[in-house]
């Protein structure tokens, strides 16, 4: 791990610490090979997050500790919504696509921020609030009983299209809402749809 890490980020160095291994050093941001900006992080390897990924911390003081700035009081950042990335990767990340993805995503849109330009692939609500509208975006449904009912309806290994809808209309699935129940079926694994109903059940 240590020998790729070099080699794809020369600026950072992996590092025994009194909470556990950590990654530490300068992550730099460039464009077309043009340096943009830089800033100080560590990654806790022995903290995980809700996603099983490690627990990032801006600590050169550069970017406000602000919801705003999706950055918690204690320097963690909020690199991601967990529900929005469950989505888009239904495959455990290693360390260095971690440090290339989520993380590289959230610091290119903080150089950004600096300058006065938003976050270039846009972003989410902090906490609940996206995690709210992540959901009306999923389903199509504000209601937050009948979101559940879906969630928990799709995160049954077997679905049949003549059980009840949980829309609450008292029509069967093939009948109500079939093609968006098995879209989101075919489309979700398990594990991503079990996700969605645990972070909303807890």
């Amino acid at each position: 791990m240590a020998a790729e890490l070099e080699a794809r980020f020369p600026t950072l160095r992996l590092r025994d610490t009194d909470r556990g291994p950590q990654v530490a050093g300068a992550f730099n941001i460039e464009h077309e090979r043009r340096f943009l900006a830089g800033f100080m992080i560590e990654v806790d390897l022995a903290r995980h997050d809700v996603v099983g990924l490690p627990v990032v911390r801006e600590v050169g003081g550069r970017i406000p500790r602000t919801r705003d700035r999706h950055v918690n009081p204690d320097g963690t950042a909020c690199l991601y919504l967990p529900e929005d990335l469950v989505l888009r990767h239904s495959h455990p990340m290693g360390l260095a696509d971690f440090l290339d993805g989520p993380v590289r995503s959230f610091f290119t849109g903080q150089a950004c921020v600096e300058v006065g330009m938003p976050f270039p692939q846009g972003e989410w609500p902090h906490g609940d609030d996206g995690r709210d509208q992540l959901l009306v975006d999923l389903l199509g449904i504000e209601d937050t009983e009948t979101q559940n009912a879906f969630l928990k309806l799709l995160s049954r290994k077997v679905i049949k299209a003549h059980w009840r809808c949980p829309c609450g209309s008292g029509q069967p699935i093939r009948r109500c809402h079939r093609q968006l129940i098995f879209g989101l079926r075919r489309r979700l694994s398990l594990r991503q749809r079990r996700f969605l109903l645990g972070r909303t059940s807890c």
